[in-house]
């Protein structure tokens, strides 16, 4: 799945309102094979795209939510930056630990898969 830059954008900063952002507006994944490791790139296109925003994160939990008939998975991921603290003789930026921003939350609905993985 590729998202467009111009839809990154409004991902710069973590907004409820965002597709994804909330258990009432999840994004809809209609695959039916390999639907998990598509949420984790989807994370990556919205988390990951350069200018907009370039968060380290890291998945640190995973869930299953039944809505109805609908099954949700939303992946609570910690967001992370690096200070840069100095500039080597090279001109490379020198990065200094990473800090805990915050946490977010990303849900996907993954209905279509999980329903077609049922006996």
């Amino acid at each position: 799945m590729i998202i467009p830059l111009k839809d990154r954008a409004k991902y710069a900063t973590y907004n409820p309102e965002n597709p994804g952002c909330s258990k009432a507006n999840p994004i809809v994944i209609e695959e039916t094979e390999g639907y998990v490791h598509l949420e984790y790139e989807i994370l990556d296109a919205l988390l990951r795209p350069v200018p907009y925003r370039c968060a380290d994160y890291k998945v640190v939990k995973q869930q299953l939510v039944h809505q109805g008939d609908h099954k949700l998975d939303v992946l609570t991921v910690n967001i992370y930056s690096s200070p840069i603290v100095d500039i080597d003789e090279e001109g490379n930026f020198v990065r200094g630990e990473r800090v805990l921003e915050g946490t977010e939350e990303y849900w996907f609905d993954i209905t279509a898969g999980f329903d077609a993985m049922a006996f």
